[in-house]
Parts: structure tokens; C-alpha cells; sequence
């Protein structure tokens, strides 16, 4: 079994047991957290990506989406 479906089975595990969970890849997360620092908005954007979560899933594969 490889990392991502690991990643996976953990974050689905999180949310059955009502953990708010996200999934990104590593990449889109660097992407929404530079567009945020450009429009001034790295607070808001890193509070609610971020932040908002109990678990937080960043994979690096982009094919997991």
C-alpha cells in the first residue's frame, strides 16, 4: 500500500470519527498560500486552509486528486 492511500484511509478514518479533515497535494497548497501573500490575505487564507482543521492530509502526489 503507498503513502497516499494511507494518507487516504487516515483522513477517511478522521472523518468518520467527526474530525474535520482536509486532503491537498503539497503543491496546491504552496500555490493557495502564494496567492494569498500577494493579495494580502496570508491570514485568512492560512486560518481557513490551514487552521480550520483537526487534520490536515498534504500529499505530495498530484495525481491523488
Amino acid at each position: 500500500m503507498g503513502k497516499t492511500r494511507i494518507a487516504i484511509a487516515f483522513g477517511y478514518l478522521a472523518t468518520q470519527k467527526g474530525y474535520k479533515t482536509r486532503f491537498l497535494t503539497a503543491a496546491d497548497l504552496v500555490l493557495l498560500l502564494e496567492a494569498a501573500q500577494r493579495q494580502g490575505r496570508y491570514r485568512q487564507v492560512m486560518h481557513h486552509a490551514v487552521n480550520s482543521y483537526r487534520l490536515l492530509v498534504i500529499d505530495e502526489d498530484i495525481t491523488c486528486r
